[in-house]
C-alpha cells in the first residue's frame, strides 16, 4: 500500500481464510486527553502529508461540520463537496450546508443525484460490485468522491461501543464501513476515508476522556445500549459551539427505498456485512501497546 489511508496505516482491517472480518490499530505515540485537539491534530497531519486540494465531502451533519472545521483553523487548502438529492430529499442537511457555507466563506461544490435512480443503476453496481458494499448510502457518498478531483476527506469511524449480554462494553468495527476504505485502495487513490480514525490518538480521546462515554461503559445510563444514540450529546461535550440538530442520514423521506436496496446489496454480497469487537478494557491494551500481538477477528452478522 503506497499511500496512508491512515497515520501509518495504523487502522488495518481483512478476513481471514475461513471468512472472518478482523481489524486492528495501531498504538498512540502521545496521550491527548481532549477528543478535539486530536482531532485538530489530525487535520494537521492529513493537510502536513496532502500534495493536492483537500476537499471535504461535506453532508451538514454534525461529523462533516467538526472535519472542515479543522481543516479551515489550520489554514489549510480545504474546499468542500456536496450532494444534492432529487426532490429535496436532503434538504434539512443541505440548510446546515448552506449555513456552514455562510459562515466560513468555505467555497462548496454541489452536485446533483437523483438516489432512486442511481440505486436501480449499473453505475452503483460498478462502484458497489468490487468493493462489495451493501450500503447504498455510501455508494452515493463514493460516487461524489469520483466527481471530484484532489483529496476525498470523508468524516467516518468515530468509535462506536456496544453493550453485550454480560454488562461488557465493547468497541464495534464494520466491515460495511470498511468498503469506504477498499473503494480507494483498489483504485489506488489518495483519500481520508475515515477522518476519525486518522491517528490511533483519536480513538485514544473518545474512549478514555469523554465523561459521557465513562457514564455509559460503567453502566451508569439505564437502557443506553450503545453509543449510537448518544453520539451527538457526546460531541457536544467537546464542541458546545455547533448548531444543534438531529441526527440525520439524508435518506429519511426514502428510508423504505433505501432500506430495500440495502437489502439487495446485501443479498448480493451474503459475506460482506460482518462485525468484529474489541473489549472497552482490552482496547485501552492495544492503543496503549500492552499487546503486541493483538488481532480482532469474528464472523457475527449483522447488528
Amino acid at each position: 500500500m503506497k499511500y496512508n489511508f491512515t497515520a501509518g496505516n495504523h487502522f488495518q482491517f481483512g478476513s481471514t481464510q475461513d471468512g472472518a472480518f478482523h481489524f486492528q490499530y495501531g498504538s498512540i505515540e502521545q496521550k491527548i486527553d481532549n477528543w478535539r485537539l486530536a482531532n485538530q491534530l489530525a487535520a494537521q497531519k492529513i493537510a502536513e502529508n496532502s500534495t493536492t486540494q483537500i476537499v471535504v465531502l461535506l453532508s451538514g451533519g454534525i461529523d462533516s461540520e467538526i472535519c472542515l472545521k479543522h481543516f479551515l483553523e489550520i489554514k489549510a487548502p480545504v474546499i468542500a463537496a456536496s450532494l444534492r438529492f432529487a426532490n429535496d430529499v436532503n434538504a434539512y442537511d443541505l440548510e446546515h450546508v448552506y449555513r456552514i457555507q455562510k459562515e466560513t466563506g468555505v467555497h462548496v461544490e454541489f452536485f446533483d443525484l437523483d438516489p432512486e435512480k442511481f440505486w436501480n443503476s449499473k453505475e452503483m453496481l460498478e462502484i458497489t460490485d468490487p468493493i462489495q458494499c451493501v450500503s447504498p448510502l455510501l455508494a452515493c457518498h463514493l460516487w461524489l468522491a469520483e466527481q471530484i478531483s484532489g483529496l476525498p476527506v470523508i468524516a467516518q469511524g468515530e468509535p462506536h461501543l456496544v453493550k453485550s449480554a454480560n454488562d461488557q462494553w465493547d468497541l464495534v468495527e464494520s466491515e460495511r464501513l470498511c468498503s469506504l476504505y477498499r473503494h480507494f485502495m483498489r483504485i489506488s487513490r489518495p483519500a481520508i476515508p475515515g477522518f476519525f480514525q486518522y491517528l490511533p490518538e483519536q480513538i485514544f480521546s473518545f474512549c478514555f476522556h469523554n465523561p459521557l462515554l465513562k457514564q455509559l461503559v460503567s453502566n451508569q445510563i439505564p437502557g443506553k445500549l450503545g453509543t449510537r444514540s448518544s453520539k451527538n450529546k457526546m460531541i457536544y461535550q467537546f464542541y458546545p459551539e455547533l448548531a444543534v440538530r438531529e441526527k440525520k442520514t439524508g435518506v429519511e423521506v426514502i428510508q423504505d427505498l433505501h432500506d430495500f436496496h440495502r437489502k439487495q446489496l446485501a443479498n448480493r454480497y451474503p459475506d460482506s456485512d460482518h462485525h468484529a469487537y474489541l473489549s472497552y478494557e482490552n482496547l485501552r491494551k492495544v492503543l496503549q501497546r500492552e499487546n503486541e500481538s493483538f488481532r480482532i477477528s469474528s464472523k457475527y452478522s449483522v447488528l
